[in-house]
């Protein structure tokens, strides 16, 4: 009996510093479905269910050519542009403190690459990007949290989705692209699709089936 507790608090470890050494690769993905903002008429007959955060269609987006400093050709600054937009919804619902003025300037940007020890190269590990929102929140006087899913459920995410949380949903066939997922659909025929800010040049916004995703996790900012 303890050699079977002691494997499976190894197994536990294992799988804990898998998930956390895994890096994002900031490079734009290549397989983005086309810009959607919400299904049309003749498809809502075929949704079996959808959720979206609040505001999730009223609050500033980030394009990563905004920040030029940063932008190259094929892109490797996602993981900035979704701290970036994540700061922002946050902004919207109320949380004033996250960063100085109405909108994100260039040098507040600059303090977010800094944050996740942000390098050409731009690998930077998952934990990275909680790191950061962390830093920022408690910097502002707020608290922040994660919910590290253990098997990146379909219910995982759409629990987090109706309590508000933005999903961080991160696509390895895409060497590692980081999405802000603010919305679910599921269809009658069992098709399921993540509403997402892509952190792309283009587009903003898409509906990203679920399956292309395989790591998944929430973060939330409280006072």
């Amino acid at each position: 009996m303890k050699r079977k507790i002691i494997s499976f608090s190894l197994l536990c470890m294992l799988l804990f510093t898998f998930f956390n050494l895994a890096f994002i690769n900031n490079t734009y993905a290549t397989n983005v479905a086309d810009e959607y903002i919400l299904p049309t008429r003749l498809e809502e007959a075929d949704i079996l269910s959808q959720s979206y955060l609040l505001y999730y269609n009223d609050f500033r987006i980030y394009n990563p050519t905004e920040f030029s400093q940063y932008y190259e050709s094929g892109g490797r600054n996602c993981s900035i542009t979704f701290v970036a937009n994540f700061l922002s919804y946050y902004k919207r619902l109320g949380f004033t403190n996250l960063f100085p003025g109405d909108t994100i300037t260039q040098s507040f940007y600059n303090e977010i690459a800094d944050s996740l020890d942000f390098t050409s190269a731009g690998n930077v590990p998952v934990y990275k990007v909680f790191d950061s929102i962390k830093y920022f929140a408690q910097k502002a006087g707020y608290k922040a949290y994660q919910d590290d899913y253990l098997l990146d459920l379909w219910s995982d995410v759409t629990r987090d989705i109706k309590l508000g949380y933005p999903v961080a949903a991160i696509d390895t066939d895409n060497e590692g692209h980081i999405y802000m997922a603010v919305g679910y659909i599921e269809y009658t025929d069992g098709t399921r699709k993540l509403y997402t800010i892509t952190n792309l040049q283009s587009p903003n916004t898409a509906l990203v089936d679920f399956d292309q995703f395989e790591q998944l996790r929430s973060y939330h900012i409280t006072y």
